[in-house]
Protein backbone atom coordinates (compact mmCIF):
# COMPACT_ATOMS: atom_id res chain seq x y z
CA UNK A 1 0.00 0.00 0.00
CA UNK A 2 2.81 2.40 0.87
CA UNK A 3 4.43 1.67 -2.50
CA UNK A 4 1.31 2.87 -4.35
CA UNK A 5 1.20 6.08 -2.34
CA UNK A 6 4.86 6.72 -3.17
CA UNK A 7 4.20 6.04 -6.87
CA UNK A 8 1.26 8.43 -6.88
CA UNK A 9 3.31 11.14 -5.13
CA UNK A 10 6.17 10.70 -7.61
CA UNK A 11 3.70 10.84 -10.52
CA UNK A 12 2.13 14.05 -9.18
CA UNK A 13 5.58 15.58 -8.67
CA UNK A 14 6.56 14.70 -12.26
CA UNK A 15 3.33 16.19 -13.62
CA UNK A 16 3.97 19.42 -11.75
CA UNK A 17 7.61 19.47 -12.87
CA UNK A 18 6.78 18.88 -16.56
CA UNK A 19 4.00 21.47 -16.46
CA UNK A 20 6.40 24.09 -15.10
CA UNK A 21 9.16 23.17 -17.57
CA UNK A 22 6.80 23.21 -20.58
CA UNK A 23 5.31 26.50 -19.40
CA UNK A 24 8.75 28.08 -19.18
CA UNK A 25 9.89 26.68 -22.52
CA UNK A 26 6.84 27.45 -24.61
CA UNK A 27 5.25 30.27 -22.66
CA UNK A 28 1.67 31.35 -23.06
CA UNK A 29 2.00 32.13 -26.75
CA UNK A 30 2.77 35.36 -28.50
CA UNK A 31 0.38 38.22 -28.08
CA UNK A 32 -0.42 40.32 -31.09
CA UNK A 33 0.75 43.91 -31.07
CA UNK A 34 -2.00 46.51 -30.99
CA UNK A 35 -3.31 47.82 -34.28
CA UNK A 36 -0.65 50.42 -35.04
CA UNK A 37 -2.61 53.00 -36.96
CA UNK A 38 -6.20 53.81 -36.43
CA UNK A 39 -7.29 53.72 -40.07
CA UNK A 40 -10.99 54.57 -40.33
CA UNK A 41 -11.61 52.52 -43.48
CA UNK A 42 -9.18 49.62 -43.69
CA UNK A 43 -10.68 48.33 -46.94
CA UNK A 44 -10.10 51.56 -48.84
CA UNK A 45 -6.60 51.84 -47.38
CA UNK A 46 -5.76 48.29 -48.46
CA UNK A 47 -7.16 48.77 -51.97
CA UNK A 48 -5.01 51.90 -52.39
CA UNK A 49 -1.98 49.96 -51.13
CA UNK A 50 -2.64 47.18 -53.68
CA UNK A 51 -3.09 49.71 -56.52
CA UNK A 52 0.17 51.46 -55.63
CA UNK A 53 2.09 48.23 -55.01
CA UNK A 54 2.73 48.90 -51.32
CA UNK A 55 2.37 45.35 -50.00
CA UNK A 56 3.97 46.20 -46.66
CA UNK A 57 1.28 48.82 -45.96
CA UNK A 58 -1.61 46.35 -46.05
CA UNK A 59 -3.26 46.14 -42.62
CA UNK A 60 -5.95 43.88 -41.21
CA UNK A 61 -7.87 44.20 -37.98
CA UNK A 62 -7.43 41.20 -35.71
CA UNK A 63 -10.19 39.11 -34.25
CA UNK A 64 -10.17 36.16 -31.89
CA UNK A 65 -8.82 33.64 -34.41
CA UNK A 66 -6.73 35.76 -36.75
CA UNK A 67 -7.72 38.47 -39.18
CA UNK A 68 -11.11 39.64 -40.35
CA UNK A 69 -11.97 37.44 -43.31
CA UNK A 70 -13.90 40.12 -45.18
CA UNK A 71 -10.83 42.38 -45.20
CA UNK A 72 -8.59 39.54 -46.35
CA UNK A 73 -11.08 38.60 -49.08
CA UNK A 74 -11.14 42.21 -50.35
CA UNK A 75 -7.33 42.28 -50.64
CA UNK A 76 -7.25 38.90 -52.40
CA UNK A 77 -9.96 40.07 -54.83
CA UNK A 78 -8.03 43.28 -55.51
CA UNK A 79 -4.88 41.30 -56.29
CA UNK A 80 -6.83 38.92 -58.53
CA UNK A 81 -8.22 41.89 -60.47
CA UNK A 82 -4.76 43.41 -60.77
CA UNK A 83 -3.31 40.12 -62.05
CA UNK A 84 -6.15 39.82 -64.58
CA UNK A 85 -5.49 43.37 -65.85
CA UNK A 86 -1.77 42.70 -66.16
CA UNK A 87 -2.37 39.41 -68.01
CA UNK A 88 -4.76 41.13 -70.43
CA UNK A 89 -2.20 43.87 -71.02
CA UNK A 90 0.51 41.28 -71.60
CA UNK A 91 -1.72 39.37 -74.04
CA UNK A 92 -2.45 42.59 -75.96
CA UNK A 93 1.26 43.39 -76.19
CA UNK A 94 2.07 39.87 -77.39
CA UNK A 95 -0.73 40.09 -79.96
CA UNK A 96 0.49 43.43 -81.28
CA UNK A 97 4.10 42.19 -81.44
CA UNK A 98 3.10 39.27 -83.69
Amino acid sequence: MLTWIIYICILLALIVLFTVVFGLLFGRGETLPPFEEQIPDVGTHNEAAVREGRVDDIRFRTVLRGYRMDEVDRVVAAYEAKIARLRAQLDREHASAD
